[in-house]
């Protein structure tokens, strides 16, 4: 996700909660300059932060959102694999 043109945050999906987090989020985060990196599951229940990474349930991190509308300078972007 960007904010006025610059990286805001990113974000790793997995369905499995054990998963470990993945190295490829560090190396964007640390490459894009990206202040925040979350990895968030869906079948997770802990919120835990390891200096860097947040890890977090799905529902947690999707309800902080606004459920009115987004602000038009952000812009998502998806990558699916």
């Amino acid at each position: 996700m960007t904010y006025n043109g610059k990286p805001w945050f990113a974000v790793e999906c997995k369905t499995a909660a054990d998963r470990s987090v993945n190295p490829a989020l560090h190396y964007f985060g640390d490459r894009l300059h990206i202040p925040y990196l979350y990895q968030i599951s869906l079948e997770g229940r802990n919120d835990l932060y390891d200096g860097r990474v947040r890890d977090m349930p799905a529902a947690k991190f999707l309800g902080a959102f606004p459920k009115e509308k987004i602000i038009p300078s952000f812009h998502f972007g998806v990558r699916c694999h």
